[in-house]
């Protein structure tokens, strides 16, 4: 793994979590409710996701599809697999709703919500 999911312990650098992994819907055990990370673009809104990716290991979503844009793509590619992803696979979900919510789309469903701010 590169520098990304590491801690420092001693002089050696050890991943936080060693394997991530999705939510499986069928196992009783798996089962969350869901939470939505809401915050303001640029607010630390991914920072937060990898830190509750590190601390339970489970992936975090996203409503965007990797490929829509190349920023969500780059964030695939440096290991947020679940870009795309708000099913129950993962327990929490980033959204910028109702900043970048779009006309006539879905507002957001689930159990309960953390939202971010900054000043």
């Amino acid at each position: 793994m590169e520098g990304r999911d590491t801690h420092e312990e001693g002089n050696e650098t050890k991943p936080l979590i060693e394997q991530k992994r999705f939510l499986d819907p069928t196992n009783p055990d798996d089962k969350r409710e869901r939470v939505w990370l809401a915050s303001y673009p640029r607010s630390g809104n991914t920072y937060m996701r990898l830190i509750m990716e590190q601390v339970t290991g489970i992936h975090t979503g996203t409503p965007a599809p990797p490929n829509s844009k190349k920023g969500v793509q780059a964030l695939y590619d440096r290991g947020f697999i679940a870009e795309g992803i708000t099913d129950d696979r993962v327990w929490m979900v980033k959204t910028h709703f109702p900043e970048r919510a779009r006309p006539g789309g879905e507002g957001i469903r689930g159990h309960k919500v953390m939202l971010m701010m900054r000043n």
